[in-house]
C-alpha cells in the first residue's frame, strides 16, 4: 500500500468535517431565517385581527352608549354618597332580587336623572311612594341602567385577553371613564365604578366582571384615582414588552407542541 494513501485520507477528512460544519451551519440559518420569516408574517396577521378586533369592539359600544342617552348626570348622582347610600345604590341595582329600596324625596331628588319619560320624572317631586310607583321609578332606572357594566366589560374582553390592542383600547375607552373631568375634577364614571369594587358595595369583581375591574384598576393607578390626564403610552408600566426574541421562543414553542399534537 502506497505511504500516500493516509495522508490523502487525513487530508480528505478534515475537509469533509469542514464541509459538513459549513452545511449544517448553513441549515441552521436557513431555518432560523425561515422562522423568523413565517413569525413576522404570524405577528403581522396578528396585529391585522387586533386592530379590526378593536374597531368593531369599540363601534358596538358606540351604539349601544347612543342608545343608552345621556346618562353622565345620572352616574353622578349614583356616585354621590351623601345622597345615595351604599344600602340605596344596592337596592337599586338589586331591586329584581328583593332588596328594598327607601326613597327620600329630598336625598334622592337627583336620581330624576336616572329615569326617561316626565311621568316616571314627576315621581322624584312627590313626598313617599307606594309600593306600584316605588316598582315604577325602579323599573325605570333599571331601564336607564341596565346591562351598562355588562357591555362595557364585553367590550374589554380584548383588553384582558390581549387579544385587541391594548393601547388603542385605552385611549378609546378610558375616554368614557374621564368624562367629566374638566367640571368635577375627575371622571366621573371611573369614580362611580370604583365605588361599585368598594369594601360596602363590592358589586364590580374580578370574579364577576374581570375585564372591567382590570381596566378601572388600571386607568385608576395611571391617572391618580381618575384625577390626572391619561397616556396610555405609560401602560408599558404596567406591562412590559417582552423582548422579540423571547416572543420568538415562545411563538417557536407553540408552534412545535401544536404540530407534535
Amino acid at each position: 500500500m502506497s505511504s500516500e494513501a493516509p495522508t490523502t485520507v487525513q487530508m480528505i477528512a478534515p475537509r469533509s468535517m469542514k464541509f459538513a460544519a459549513w452545511a449544517s451551519t448553513a441549515a441552521a440559518v436557513l431555518a432560523l431565517f425561515t422562522a423568523r420569516s413565517v413569525y413576522q408574517g404570524e405577528q403581522e396577521r396578528a396585529m391585522y385581527e387586533k386592530m379590526r378586533y378593536t374597531h368593531a369592539t369599540y363601534s358596538s359600544y358606540i351604539d349601544f352608549r347612543r342608545s343608552r342617552g345621556r346618562t353622565l348626570k345620572c352616574t353622578a348622582a349614583l356616585l354621590d354618597s351623601n345622597k345615595v347610600s351604599d344600602d340605596d345604590l344596592k337596592a337599586i341595582l338589586l331591586h329584581e332580587r328583593g332588596v328594598e329600596f327607601k326613597y327620600d324625596k329630598v336625598r334622592h331628588a337627583d336620581l330624576a336623572e336616572c329615569v326617561d319619560g316626565d311621568d316616571v320624572r314627576a315621581l322624584f317631586e312627590e313626598e313617599r311612594w307606594d309600593k306600584s310607583q316605588k316598582r315604577k321609578a325602579l323599573d325605570a332606572m333599571d331601564d336607564k341602567l341596565a346591562w351598562s357594566v355588562t357591555v362595557l366589560d364585553a367590550a374589554l374582553v380584548g383588553y384582558f385577553r390581549d387579544i385587541g390592542d391594548k393601547i388603542i383600547l385605552c385611549e378609546n375607552f378610558a375616554g368614557f371613564l374621564q368624562t367629566g373631568q374638566a367640571q368635577a375634577g375627575f371622571g366621573i364614571p371611573g369614580r362611580y365604578l370604583q365605588r361599585l369594587m368598594s369594601p360596602g358595595l363590592k358589586l364590580l369583581r374580578a370574579d364577576n366582571y374581570p375585564n372591567l375591574h382590570r381596566f378601572t384598576s388600571d386607568v385608576a393607578k395611571l391617572t391618580e384615582d381618575y384625577t390626572k390626564p391619561l397616556s396610555c403610552d405609560r401602560l408599558v408600566e404596567l406591562y412590559p414588552p417582552k423582548p422579540r426574541l423571547v416572543e420568538l421562543w415562545i411563538w417557536s414553542k407553540d408552534q412545535f407542541h401544536h404540530w407534535i399534537w
